[in-house]
C-alpha cells in the first residue's frame, strides 16, 4: 500500500479541498484549521502543484484503501486463466485416449485452458511422419468438441503441442 500524506506532512502552500460536489483552492493553514474544527484529518487524495485533499478520518481512509486493494487482488485472481496439461504418446491406445479426452473436457468445463502434449518416438524428421503426428493431435482435439485454439498445433522436437479453450 502506498504511503498516505496527511495533516502536517503536506508541504504545499495551497491545496484544492474537495468536498461533496465542489472543490476550492485555499491555503494549507485554512484547510488544516477546517479539519481540526471537525475533529478529522486532512488527507491528500491527488498529487500535483495544488494537491487535492479531503477532510476525513485517517484510519477510515486507510481501511477503505486496504479494502479496495483486497477487492482488486481478488478480482485479479478470479480473472487469472489456469492452464492444465494433458500428455500422451503417439501410440497411445484408443481407450486411454478416451480417458485423456474426458479429463481434458472436465478441465475445459471448469473454464481452464488445456495444454496438450503428444510425445513422439523414433526419428520422425521426414514430412510424412511429422504430418501423421500433427493429424493425430488434431484428431484428439476434435474429440473435445466445441473448442478453439489458443496456441495452434505445432511440432517441437519430439513433441506435438497445442493449447485449447472452450469457444
Amino acid at each position: 500500500m502506498k504511503s498516505i500524506i496527511a495533516n502536517n506532512e503536506i508541504t504545499a502552500k495551497t491545496v484544492r479541498l474537495v468536498t461533496e460536489g465542489a472543490s476550492e483552492v485555499m491555503a494549507i493553514s485554512k484547510a488544516l484549521t477546517l479539519a481540526e474544527n471537525q475533529g478529522l484529518d486532512l488527507v491528500v487524495i491527488g498529487a500535483g502543484d495544488e494537491p487535492a485533499v479531503k477532510i476525513t478520518d485517517l484510519n477510515k481512509y486507510k481501511y477503505e484503501l486496504k479494502q479496495a486493494e483486497k477487492a482488486s487482488l481478488k478480482k485479479q485472481r478470479q480473472n487469472a486463466v489456469s492452464i492444465k496439461e494433458i500428455q500422451f504418446n503417439f501410440g497411445t491406445q484408443e481407450h486411454d485416449l478416451q480417458i485423456k479426452a474426458k479429463s481434458a473436457e472436465k478441465f475445459l468445463d471448469e473454464g481452464k485452458h488445456v495444454h496438450i502434449v503428444m510425445k513422439t518416438s523414433g526419428r520422425g524428421t521426414n514430412a510424412s511422419v511429422i504430418q501423421a503426428n500433427i493429424n493425430a493431435m488434431e484428431s484428439f482435439v476434435n474429440r473435445l468438441g466445441n473448442v478453439s485454439y489458443v496456441q495452434k498445433v505445432e511440432f517441437q522436437g519430439k513433441k506435438v503441442t497445442c493449447t485449447v479453450k472452450v469457444k
